[in-house]
């Protein structure tokens, strides 16, 4: 199971920027019968729109973002 999504900036009219780099993202999730693996899968139109991302602290907010999603998960299996 796989859901496929595209996450871009806009102006403050829900406009696209152009300017600013945009992620294509594959999300898979694989059960098995102890636990769930999601897998994530990021695609970057070029190296500079990855670096331009790291540069704006991406790397930190994604591993909170996952940290977060853990002990949400652990918090409704207690």
């Amino acid at each position: 199971n796989y859901f496929i999504a595209q996450d871009s900036f806009c102006d403050e009219n829900g406009i696209r920027s152009l300017e600013m780099p945009s992620i294509h993202w594959k999300i898979s999730y694989h059960k098995t019968a102890i636990v769930t693996y999601v897998e994530v899968e990021m695609t970057f139109r070029s190296e500079a729109d990855i670096q331009t991302m790291l540069d704006m602290g991406f790397e930190e907010g994604f591993s909170m973002a996952y940290e977060n999603l853990d002990a949400l998960l652990l918090s409704l299996l207690n």
